[in-house]
């Protein structure tokens, strides 16, 4: 059986074309995958400094109620079991809160510490990087002080040492 002109052009792709597509895709993810990456870091650094914020803002509503600093970080069950002055604040986030009160809490990409100073007239609060989470970076650290100082170490996020 002799095929016509027209069904010998329906051939398909040719090898060449298909390898032009691949190169494309190759270059095209060179270029996003590192990009993206760098989104999910920008992301993981602004939830901690966001819960910074919070934990500070709690320990100054904390620091009206009872002249001094709170010292731990806990649920809303154990701080209202404690009494208003009971040495701890609330943590902001109810899926990720301790289950108990404690000075720290292990978050899903940093672990966070309270400390108190100065007969608990100062605190520091500390978001520390899991290494996990950073590409294995262990020196991921962002800190808020009651007076406002944000300080940072690390590669990511941070802009001279200050957030």
């Amino acid at each position: 059986m002799a095929r016509s002109a027209e069904q010998a052009k329906q051939g398909g792709f040719t090898l060449v074309e298909l390898m032009i597509v691949v190169a494309i895709i190759a270059i095209l993810a060179a270029i996003a995958i590192p990009q993206y990456s760098q989104y999910v870091i920008n992301a993981k650094t602004t939830h901690a400094k966001n819960n910074l914020l919070q934990l500070a803002t709690l320990e100054e509503q904390y620091y009206q109620d009872c002249r001094s600093y709170a010292g731990q970080v806990g649920t809303i069950a154990t701080v209202s079991a404690a009494g208003t002055c009971g040495g701890a604040i609330t943590w902001p986030d109810a899926n990720t809160a301790p289950a108990a009160s404690s000075a720290n809490v292990n978050g899903r990409y940093f672990t966070y510490a309270v400390g108190t100073a100065n007969s608990s007239q100062n605190f520091t609060i500390q978001a520390q990087g899991i290494s996990t989470a950073f590409d294995g970076a262990t020196n991921v650290l962002f800190a808020i002080t009651e007076s406002g100082l944000k300080t940072c170490t690390g590669p990511y996020g941070c802009n001279g040492g200050n957030w």
